[in-house]
Order: structure tokens, then C-alpha cells, then sequence
């Protein structure tokens, strides 16, 4: 049987909602790399899921995030399952990385939680049948202060473009005379925003 319980880490900023401790539970949590953004600033939001007694679908499901024009998240990363024990019992993690950025400033709360399917296995005259079942999963709040960029020594030329960014430039051939025709090549990488 499942029940709810709640964890809160020392950072403040990694919480985890369980189910089920001791014995076969579902925990997850999300991560800000950062909570002090800048508006368009890309940053990380990374979802753990931990079980543990139980075996998850590989399928989940985040709800209740703020709307796309609030956050936009995009794609995501999703690393290889870890798979520990934990008193005597095998447990899995799972992580997912997403890169958005806050498109308004201000406070934005991300209230999110998390359905998984849990595989069930029962015994009937046909023999064993599986299914899954649906469990959602609360995941304590994350708070966001995003802020609008500095005006301050703004350049008239600014673009928007918010992140860390190289600029490389080539020049072939670069052994020339004067009046010569060169190829100039620019190429711009980096995390961020353009």
C-alpha cells in the first residue's frame, strides 16, 4: 500500500514528495542549477525519480508547469538508469534534464507533479496478467526569481542574446597580397539564447 510522506533537503531547492518508506516507494525531485535567472536566460531543471520494491514504466508524465509563455522547456536529456541497493532492495534512478528559459520576469513557482505507471502483476485462472497503474507523485515547489537584463552599459547593438557564447573567426587563405579574395568564416557556440 502507498502512502504519502515528505522530505525537504538542506539546499532548499531539492525536494522530494515519497511514497511508501520503508519498503517499495516512489521519490522524485526537481532541481534548479540556478533560482536567480535573468529573463531568456537558459538554465537546468533536472527531475530525479527514485523507486525502489517496484518496477515503473518507462513512460512518465510532468503536469501543472507553468504555460509556454511563461517557461519554455523544450527537450530534454534523459541519462541511464542507475540502478543501487537500497536496504536489501534493488532501487532505480532516473534523471531528466531540461534546458528552458523564462521568457517574463518575476516570481514564477513551479508547483509540477509526476504520474508514473506501476507495473502490477496479478495472479488469475489464466495465469499472470500485467498491467499498469497510475500513480501521481507531488513534487514540493520550486521558487524562480527571474529578473529583466541590466540596462546598465547596454550596447546599442544588443540582440537579446542571453548565455555564454565563443566567437571564432578564420580567414583562408591567410597568406595574401593586398587585393586578394579571402573566405571569412564566423562561427558563434556557446549555451544560451539568440
Amino acid at each position: 500500500l502507498l502512502f504519502a510522506g515528505l522530505l525537504t533537503s538542506q539546499a532548499g531547492t531539492q525536494a522530494y514528495a515519497q511514497t511508501g518508506a520503508p519498503g517499495p516507494f516512489v521519490a522524485s525531485s526537481m532541481d534548479a542549477s540556478r533560482t536567480n535567472l535573468f529573463q531568456d536566460e537558459v538554465f537546468t531543471l533536472t527531475l530525479t525519480i527514485v523507486s525502489s520494491g517496484i518496477t515503473i514504466d518507462k513512460n512518465v508524465e510532468l503536469m501543472s508547469m507553468p504555460s509556454d509563455n511563461i517557461l519554455l522547456i523544450g527537450a530534454y536529456d534523459e541519462s541511464p538508469v542507475e540502478r543501487g541497493m537500497r536496504d536489501g532492495v534493488v532501487a532505480e534512478t532516473r534523471r531528466y534534464r531540461f534546458h528552458p528559459r523564462a521568457l517574463r520576469t518575476g516570481t514564477i513557482d513551479l508547483s509540477p507533479s509526476l504520474r508514473v505507471n506501476i507495473l502490477v502483476e496479478r495472479r488469475t485462472f489464466f495465469g499472470n496478467v500485467r498491467s499498469l497503474a497510475p500513480h501521481d507523485v507531488a513534487i514540493p515547489p520550486v521558487r524562480l526569481a527571474v529578473s529583466p537584463l541590466p540596462s546598465a552599459s547596454r550596447p546599442a547593438s544588443f540582440s537579446g542574446a542571453v548565455g555564454r557564447f565563443d566567437l571564432d573567426v578564420k580567414i583562408e587563405p591567410s597568406d595574401v597580397a593586398a587585393g586578394d579574395l579571402v573566405t571569412l568564416t564566423s562561427r558563434v557556440r556557446g549555451e544560451g539564447w539568440m
